[in-house]
């Protein structure tokens, strides 16, 4: 193909099976190639709408990409007639990744190339979808945009995790980064809804790579597609990136139920007692799960409450741990002995060459009187030098700081991490701040 701007449209004239195609590409206001490419395939009742978007190497995401769906449309002719959906999706998609890294290994100027994909399988007024990047599908139904996909995207499984919010990814500086794509393993992850999608009068199925979705997002996605024919919606869709800037490819595909069951006939008049059995979901609040496991639904303030206090729980039964671990390491390399406890003779009677209590040995001079002020500091000491603690809980002076002994401190040899350290008495008196035994 000399020309590596423009894709040609895909506008089937007659509907196949009830159903309306259309699929455009643009190469945008900044790239010099076209990257992106789309197909859409109908054998025996069966048709498979795909949309590709090609990265990498000199040139590389522009072969890539051609590679992909010319290797899922070979595949979709040989098994799609009479296949099991779901197989055909993940066969078409490995054997895509294997002929795309068999080029890359074979022309060193294609070296790093890949792909994302994302297809549409229609049978039987059913749909299955599979994914392997940041491609997306949506459906329109009632006016409504639900994305279909999720995104294997860094910044995704970031948000996924709860360690990012959805408004900071919209222009992360990492937004780019995928986890999965066509061509970057020898064995590729595809992503398949876990059941089929039963379709409905006027819906409509958007494939569409990031060119758009990062300029148009889900509401404006669902004006553009509702109330106007199928042609214009996706020309619209592609024409407001393009007005937007277009820094990359955009391509749109799309899929539309003109004949087959209305949402009335799936679920009933309303009022009705019973309502129809249908194989798959018939509303967007039913929309089936993917194989891969689900985000993790971000944690309300009570399950962030019950994370943060076994955290800290886990922290002091180890801090605890390592505080009797280290206070045998010392005895052990000092090889001081146990402590032994005066024993009483069998008569009953104190051994004769032990003092009595409360008075000093014969030949010791009497030790000084100690008040209670040094007795606290000599056994502040004596724990900073053992390991340790006061089981009071209360706070002690050490090294000019005031740590709460009964918080749990990390040993490491010849060293100790204080976690928690609060002010000083004088500290807190100089910032006029209430001291922690005063009444205030």
């Amino acid at each position: 193909m000399d020309d590596r701007k423009t894709i040609p449209p895909i506008v089937p004239e007659e509907l196949v099976d009830g159903v309306r195609v259309v699929a455009m590409s643009d190469v945008g206001c900044v790239r010099e190639e076209n990257q992106d490419f789309m197909g859409w395939f109908s054998v025996e009742g069966t048709q498979l709408l795909v949309v590709a978007d090609g990265m990498g190497g000199h040139s590389g995401g522009f072969e890539a990409s051609r590679i992909a769906v010319d290797q899922v449309r070979s595949t979709f002719v040989e098994l799609g007639a009479g296949g099991e959906p779901g197989a055909v999706l993940t066969e078409a998609l490995r054997q895509a990744n294997h002929a795309v890294r068999e080029v890359a290994a074979a022309n060193a100027l294609m070296k790093g190339m890949g792909t994302t994909a994302v297809m549409a399988l229609v049978r039987g007024g059913q749909a299955w979808l599979a994914h392997v990047g940041d491609s997306r599908c949506y459906l329109i139904r009632n006016g409504r945009a639900t994305l279909l996909t999720m995104d294997h995207s860094r910044v995704n499984r970031m948000v996924a995790a709860g360690l990012l919010s959805p408004e900071a990814a919209e222009d992360h500086p990492m937004g780019h980064i995928l986890e999965r794509s066509i061509g970057a393993d020898d064995h590729v992850e595809v992503e398949i809804s876990s059941k089929p999608l039963q379709l409905l009068r006027g819906d409509r199925l958007m494939l569409c790579s990031d060119g758009l979705w990062g300029l148009v997002k889900g509401p404006e996605i669902a004006e553009l597609f509702t109330g106007r024919p199928l042609a214009e919606s996706v020309q619209a869709a592609i024409d407001l990136a393009l007005e937007r800037g277009a820094d990359d490819n955009t391509t749109v595909g799309s899929l539309e139920v003109v004949e087959g069951l209305a949402l009335q006939e799936v679920v009933g008049p309303p009022g009705a007692e019973e309502t129809r059995k249908v194989p798959a979901a018939a509303s967007t609040s039913q929309i089936p799960e993917l194989h891969s496991q689900p985000p993790p639904p971000r944690p309300g303030p009570d399950a962030a409450t019950a994370t943060g206090v076994g955290f800290i729980l886990t922290v002091v039964l180890l801090g605890v741990l390592a505080v009797i671990l280290v206070g045998v390491g010392l005895r052990i390399m000092t090889g001081d002995p146990p402590r032994e406890e005066p024993t009483a003779a069998p008569t009953g009677k104190l051994d004769p060459d032990q003092p009595k209590p409360g008075k000093p040995a014969p030949d010791q001079p009497p030790a000084p009187a100690v008040d209670d002020q040094d007795q606290e500091q000599a056994k502040v000491k004596q724990g900073a030098a053992t390991g340790e603690r006061d089981e009071t809980g209360s706070e002690t002076e050490v090294g000019g700081a005031t740590v709460e002994v009964g918080l749990p401190e990390i040993f490491v040899p010849s060293t100790v991490h204080v976690l928690w350290k609060s002010k000083t008495k004088k500290e807190k008196e100089a910032e006029g701040l209430p001291d922690r035994g005063s009444s205030e």
